[in-house]
């Protein structure tokens, strides 16, 4: 079966190198939307990592991105490996290739930012990344009949399609984003309405991150519902409906989140908290961490047991490169944002709390270290930068 997929994902990515009506990142970001490990021995996952920096350099030799920013943020992720990773560091479980394999991962998503798409490309692959949850929990739906996935998760109360549950969420959150930007490029109804199915994909997963920070993307459009809603009769009966239509899904979905936050002892984070005092005191370099990549490789400590990734970017983050790589890290954001507010003249409302989502994400869980996070989020603000509405409404 992964051989299968494998063959499938080369053959069309490939192809979309020959019809300029398919994107080859449409195919790259689609394939996200399985999580391979489950079923398949092949490591398919770092195959798309591959596949994903190629395609970019491709991009990127083609000049058709801005060499300008993109050297320039390089040099930050340059820098961010070359403070935090020396000889000292390795050992008998972390090497120069684990670092360089992060190193690789974390510049391909600045080149998904850096690169400029025209407008028909770039509205594909939103395109692809709005429909990802969707096809998502489609594909894992023969998957699982088959035995080869679990459709649920959390003991069978939580969606997780064939991605886990997490990157579902991931995928709803930041489908969110690509949808209100395809809503301000056409205007299309459709695309509302999508955002719905996707927003109720992400609360069937029970992610308690990922629901905070959907629902932070969604407030605007949450205010305009409830602002319309008093500007007639037949808005507000529409109002009334949707509320009560709401309530008792709301209680379910309540019920079930507040049973997995809430227990006898207190408040219930899976063990966050604990194995995040844990990897704090592990690191020893404080200045510099202990290494760019080198959380994951710490399997033989079983105090970390599923926390090799920290589920927290920042203490993942101060973990491996320490207080420097950390404020590396947030300049590289900063000016990221800078370069983004220059050029566009996107509303600076979504743009900012695109932002503040990944913030409040970031503390839960591994926005940068899971590439499918980081990649989407990567390309999607890279998206903001170049938003010109007499240039799209020209098109439309």
């Amino acid at each position: 079966m992964g051989f299968l997929f494998l063959t499938i994902i080369l053959i069309l990515w490939g192809y979309s190198f020959t019809n300029i009506k398919i994107s080859p990142f449409s195919i790259l970001f689609m394939s996200l939307g399985i999580f391979y490990s489950q079923f398949t021995s092949i490591n398919i996952d770092l195959i798309i990592k591959v596949l994903f920096l190629i395609t970019s350099i491709i991009y990127l030799i083609k000049d058709k991105s801005s060499k300008k920013y993109v050297f320039s943020l390089l040099l930050i992720a340059v820098l961010i490996l070359i403070e935090s990773t020396s000889p000292s560091k390795f050992n008998q479980y972390y090497g120069f290739i684990d670092a360089l394999t992060s190193f690789a991962t974390f510049s391909t998503g600045i080149l998904l930012f850096s690169i400029k798409f025209s407008l028909q490309e770039r509205r594909s692959i939103l395109k692809s990344i709005s429909y990802l949850p969707i096809f998502s929990v489609l594909i894992g739906i023969p998957l699982a009949f088959g035995g080869f996935i679990s459709m649920t998760a959390r003991g069978g109360i939580a969606l997780s399609g064939a991605a886990l549950e997490t990157n579902l969420s991931f995928f709803s959150v930041l489908s969110l984003v690509s949808l209100d930007i395809l809503y301000q490029d056409t205007r299309s109804n459709k695309y509302q309405i999508l955002k719905i199915i996707n927003f109720i994909l992400l609360c069937c997963t029970l992610t308690r991150g990922g629901i905070i920070s959907g629902i932070i993307i969604i407030l605007p459009s949450l205010l305009f519902l409830l602002k319309k809603g008093f500007k007639g009769v037949r808005q507000f009966i529409f109002l009334i409906i949707t509320i009560f239509g709401s309530i008792y899904p709301l209680i379910l979905l309540w019920k079930s989140i507040s049973e997995r936050t809430f227990s006898a002892d207190g408040i219930n984070t899976s063990g966050r908290y604990t194995a995040w005092d844990y990897i704090v005191n592990l690191t020893t370099n404080k200045s510099q961490g202990m290494g760019l990549g080198s959380l994951k490789t710490l399997t033989e400590d079983i105090n970390l047991r599923a926390f090799t990734a920290a589920h927290n970017t920042y203490i993942q983050f101060y973990y491996e490169t320490g207080y420097l790589g950390v404020t590396l890290l947030s300049i590289l954001f900063i000016l990221i944002l800078i370069i983004i507010l220059k050029l566009t003249n996107y509303r600076k409302k979504i743009i900012y709390l695109t932002f503040i989502s990944f913030l409040v994400y970031s503390y839960t869980d591994n926005c940068i270290v899971n590439n499918r996070y980081w990649y989407l989020f990567m390309f999607i603000i890279g998206c903001f930068k170049y938003f010109d509405r007499k240039e799209e409404n020209a098109l439309l």
